[in-house]
């Protein structure tokens, strides 16, 4: 938050409670009525980080949209030079995470490089390995997105078969805290 108030624009924020069992969503509501602009979308039971980040862009409003995880991997510190990369023309400017192994560990990261290496020998649409979720993007490009009639998504893919102008921004993911 301090960061979006820095950059001196509108803005709001958009929390989905994906069925979380704690009291995420009586903190999110306790925010909410300090912060005009923080917005909550509440599921029925947890859908699933896909659902969930399709739930929110059907709900953004804005001409930017940023999507992060809540789990303190994403820096917020990048947004203005994300929004810098949108200036000069880029329709997404997404996370590239460096030293992966640092915060997934090898196993993990042997998985991922797997997983992409065979999805991309199977497809034409070529994903980032490692560009994951955190991304800025045009309401463009968002609307594309919440176009699509797929039911069972892989944001990933999606990002990436929609096509528009896209670049990598490399930075290092924090450590999980946990889950």
């Amino acid at each position: 938050l301090p960061i979006l108030k820095s950059i001196g624009i509108n803005y709001e924020i958009i929390c989905v409670n994906d069925g979380s069992a704690d009291n995420t969503l009586q903190q999110l509501e306790e925010q909410q009525a300090d912060e005009p602009s923080l917005r909550v979308i509440d599921l029925s039971r947890n859908f699933g980080k896909e659902i969930a980040l399709t739930a929110g862009l059907d709900h953004v409003m804005g001409d930017m949209v940023l999507i992060m995880d809540a789990d303190l991997q994403h820096p917020p510190e990048l947004i203005p030079q994300f929004m810098e990369k949108i200036a000069q023309g880029y329709d997404v400017v997404y996370g590239l995470r460096v030293n992966r192994k640092k915060t997934d560990g090898a196993g993990h990261h042997f998985l991922v490089r797997l997983f992409y290496k065979i999805l991309d020998y199977s497809s034409e649409i070529k994903i980032p390995v490692n560009g994951g979720d955190f991304r800025l993007m045009t309401r463009q490009v968002a609307e594309a997105l919440k176009n699509l009639p797929e039911k069972k998504r892989f944001m990933k893919g999606l990002y990436a078969w929609v096509g528009f102008n896209q670049t990598p921004f490399p930075y290092e993911a924090s450590p999980r805290n946990h889950g």
